[in-house]
């Protein structure tokens, strides 16, 4: 029994979240900021902290998303179902 479904979403997900691991690395180079927002604002402080939340909220929800999903495969949920 193969788990198509969460061996295509995985990877996926993998990809996206190294994407905006990437574009908060960006960020933070523009900002001048190693952690956080950095000591001082500037124009890119509110951009940075958006990328930062959006590549948290990603990090921390996609995973338990995704075992969700493989636990529902594993149950033999329509795959139409785990598409949508």
């Amino acid at each position: 029994m193969g788990i198509p479904v969460a061996a295509l979403y995985g990877p996926l997900c993998a990809l996206f979240n190294i994407y905006l691991a990437n574009r908060v690395s960006t960020l933070r180079r523009k900002a001048k900021a190693s952690i956080g927002l950095g000591k001082r604002a500037n124009e890119h402080t509110a951009e940075l902290e958006l990328a930062i939340r959006t590549h948290g909220n990603n990090a921390e929800f996609v995973p338990l998303a995704l075992v969700m999903l493989l636990i529902a495969e594993l149950s033999l949920a329509s795959s139409f179902w785990l598409h949508v």
